[in-house]
């Protein structure tokens, strides 16, 4: 399930360049800017994951209830659409998204992938972490990568990514990871997918603080799943996977 915001004019693009075949049963919000539809001044909720937080049910987790068979679970998945920079125009999308490995072919999510829009320098990556985390007779250990001077690597003329490996990864283990993106175009957002190859047991996109005039139109397609929505928060839970 995604959530993108782009208008008429980069549809084609993203549709060509980012998003998946809609025979993967994909589900999309589309959020079109300068329709006049959001205000400011709504309160939102607190954050639904905060780095390297991990409570009990987490920890103790050996299987997804909803897809017993998966080797991997994602716990959190989250994202933010803000404001950057106000003489620029930029806005900055943060991700969060947390792992679980629950068996032994799951340890593949160690190697991750960040793509982001290279061409005319559109996007750039400000920040970036990743850690995992494992419990030895119930201590915690924390094995954390320095990704401050991670290289990038041109795919197209296009799209870039950068690739890095975690440490430790073997079942039970938590995967973290979080980075940040600028993007100088404010009206055709990068979108957010609800649903992926894991399972996951909540995801979450919000748009906060939003520049006085700018307004953004939700809208739906591909096949439906099931999402509250509430002060520019939208909102997933016990998402399957795409087989």
């Amino acid at each position: 399930m995604m959530l993108s915001w782009h208008d008429t004019v980069s549809r084609s693009f993203y549709e060509s360049n980012n998003e998946p075949p809609m025979n993967r049963l994909f589900s999309s919000i589309l959020l079109i800017s300068f329709c006049l539809c959001w205000h400011l001044g709504q309160t939102q909720d607190a954050l639904p994951v905060r780095w390297g937080k991990i409570d009990q049910e987490q920890i103790d987790m050996t299987q997804c209830e909803f897809e017993p068979e998966a080797d991997v679970v994602i716990l959190v998945d989250y994202g933010e659409w803000r404001p950057k920079n106000i003489a620029t125009g930029s806005m900055a999308f943060r991700r969060h998204i947390r792992y679980k490995v629950l068996k032994e072919s799951g340890t593949r999510i160690a190697n991750q992938e960040i793509k982001f829009l290279y061409e005319g320098q559109t996007e750039k990556i400000i920040s970036l972490q990743a850690q995992t985390i494992n419990w030895d007779n119930g201590k915690k250990q924390l094995n954390k990568l320095g990704l401050k001077y991670l290289p990038e690597e041109r795919l197209n003329e296009h799209w870039a990514r950068k690739t890095f490996t975690l440490r430790e990864v073997k079942v039970g283990s938590i995967v973290e990871v979080s980075y940040e993106i600028e993007t100088v175009n404010s009206i055709s957002l990068t979108p957010w997918y609800f649903q992926s190859e894991y399972p996951t047991m909540y995801s979450e996109v919000r748009l906060k603080n939003l520049l006085q005039g700018t307004h953004y139109l939700p809208a739906t397609r591909g096949n439906p799943l099931p999402i509250a929505k509430k002060n520019r928060q939208w909102m997933a839970k016990n998402i399957p996977s795409v087989k």
